[in-house]
This record gives C-alpha cells, sequence and structure tokens, in this order.
C-alpha cells in the first residue's frame, strides 16, 4: 500500500511538471486558448485525483469487487458533474474568455483521467 501511494505521488509531481511545461509551450504559441486560471484548474485537477485515489484504494481493500464497481462507478459519474458544474458556473457568472476555459479544461481532464486511470488499472494487477 505504500509503495503504491508513493509511485502515484511521483507520478502525480512528474504529471503536474509536464502539464505546467506543455501550458507554458502552448501559452507561447496559442496565448488565446489558455486561460488566465490554468493554475486553479491544475490544483482543482490534483486535489480530485488525490481524493479519488485514495477513496477508490480504501474501497477496494474490502475484497468485494461489486461494491468497488459500483463506488468506482458513483465517483466517476460524482467527478464529472463537479466538472460539469464547474465549467457552468464559470460560463454564467464569469462569462469572459469561456472558450479558453474549456479548452485548457478539457486538456487537464484528458491528462488527470488518463494517469488516474493508469494507476487504478495498474493496481488492479
Amino acid at each position: 500500500m505504500n509503495r503504491s501511494r508513493n509511485v502515484f505521488l511521483i507520478g502525480l509531481v512528474c504529471l503536474v511538471i509536464f502539464v505546467i511545461i506543455l501550458t507554458t509551450i502552448l501559452k507561447q504559441f496559442i496565448p488565446l486558448y489558455i486561460t488566465p486560471y490554468w493554475a486553479l484548474q491544475i490544483v482543482l485537477f490534483v486535489s480530485v485525483s488525490v481524493i479519488v485515489f485514495f477513496s477508490v484504494t480504501k474501497a477496494r481493500s474490502k475484497q468485494d469487487m461489486y461494491k468497488f464497481t459500483n463506488f468506482y462507478m458513483g465517483i466517476t459519474i460524482a467527478k464529472i458533474i463537479l466538472y460539469f458544474a464547474i465549467i457552468l458556473l464559470y460560463a454564467l457568472l464569469v462569462s469572459t474568455n469561456v472558450k479558453a476555459f474549456i479548452i485548457t479544461f478539457f486538456i487537464y481532464y484528458i491528462c488527470f483521467s488518463t494517469f488516474e486511470t493508469y494507476f487504478l488499472v495498474r493496481k488492479n494487477k
């Protein structure tokens, strides 16, 4: 358990560094498509990734795959609802640079969701 947690956290730090570098490069070439709130988005995705990883790892330790599957699907649906609500609130309340906010959010969503899925599937083996 400790080893998988450490590997996950090291991987997460590497992913954050990669995403920051990617964002910095993209800001140089296509600044209109990168939101000024990109750092807050990274904090959001890191927080959600940590919560999901530790919650799912704890649920998996109970050895009931039916409950685990239901829990994982529930947490995935909750994440999607949370992300949609954030995008919707931003669009309704801030309503400036919505396109850039959504594009940046989507890029981060793909990066962090791929990372989470990799570690959760890898841990299952």
